[in-house]
């Protein structure tokens, strides 16, 4: 049996269109939260991934607008079910896909099968990540990336010093958060040590407007 149908079969999913440009994915999300809310789950381990995130949209727009023809590595930290790793792949980037907890990465997975053929699922690494512990060996990437993961000031420094170690010395940072305390907070934190860029863009709706920051860093020149 093929990973998606061992998939589908263990998971009640429903999917979720999604055309950036002039293409159009296919995206497998949980169809109930409820399994994966155990009664003592912290805020910590709640299930965030299991959603199509405003931050997502804007980010991975950012990537396709500026998609070189040259293939790049990217890394992707908070990915969820792995939406921004996908579309980056599809672009024709190497991308390693990460995240910490267990079903996102099964989701992850599935999705990437769902929307790659053979051909580029041969650039996918879909992996567990610890900020405080990356497992990442010594590799280094021309992009770390990432969406809505900036809500808990403790894993600031783990990612601070994620970004420090595997970053190439010519790489860049791009991630797309809420308009929260603790994403203004860490933008004065990464500051600090990388020349940074940010700028608010606005997602519309009939019925509302949304606001994202999109930050880009690079190291500070010595």
């Amino acid at each position: 049996m093929s990973y998606l149908k061992e998939f589908l079969k263990k998971y009640q999913v429903e999917e979720k269109r999604l055309k950036i440009g002039n293409n159009e994915f296919t995206f497998f999300l949980p169809k109930d939260i409820t399994p994966f809310v155990k009664e003592k789950t912290t805020v910590a381990e709640f299930p965030l991934w299991a959603k199509i995130w405003e931050g997502s949209i804007v980010l991975i727009s950012h990537i396709y607008e500026l998609n070189s023809p040259i293939p790049k590595s990217f890394l992707e930290i908070g990915a969820g079910i792995g939406v921004v790793g996908i579309i980056t792949a599809f672009l024709g980037h190497k991308v390693t896909i990460t995240d910490y907890n267990e079903d996102a990465l099964r989701f992850a997975l599935a999705n990437v099968c769902q929307n790659l053929n053979a051909e580029k699922k041969k650039s996918v690494i879909v992996k567990k990540c610890d900020w405080k512990d990356p497992q990442l060996s010594e590799e280094r990437y021309d992009f770390i990336v990432g969406s809505d993961i900036l809500y808990r000031e403790e894993d600031f420094d783990p990612i601070l010093n994620l970004f420090n170690k595997h970053l190439r010395q010519t790489g860049e940072i791009i991630l797309a958060e809420g308009v929260r305390k603790s994403s203004l907070k860490f933008l004065n934190e990464l500051s600090k040590e990388y020349e940074v860029k940010a700028v608010k863009k606005i997602l519309r709706s009939p019925t509302q407007e949304i606001p994202v920051i999109l930050i880009r860093a690079k190291r500070a020149k010595t």
